[in-house]
């Protein structure tokens, strides 16, 4: 499969989550996908300065988007 299909599915998944980030102030911005498969993101907003961000990631929007796109091998967070 090639990185455009798995990135446009990617985005279909945040796009799910979006409202929810949103709701609080926030986004999130998919900066790469690396050779590896590890999906890089960029918070924004409320995201970006939230101290819990890390565990968000972790423990929804992670397996949300793992879900969605199987390959996906880990998530970075990116400042």
């Amino acid at each position: 499969m090639d990185k455009q299909s798995i990135l446009s599915r990617v985005d279909s998944a945040i796009e799910i989550l979006r409202p929810f980030l949103h709701a609080d102030g926030g986004d999130l911005q998919v900066v790469d996908l690396t050779d590896e498969m590890i999906l890089q993101l960029k918070p924004s907003g409320a995201c970006k300065e939230c101290p819990h961000i890390d565990q968000t990631i972790q423990n929804g929007i992670s397996d949300a988007i793992k879900k969605e796109v199987p390959e996906i091998k880990d998530i970075e967070i990116l400042n």
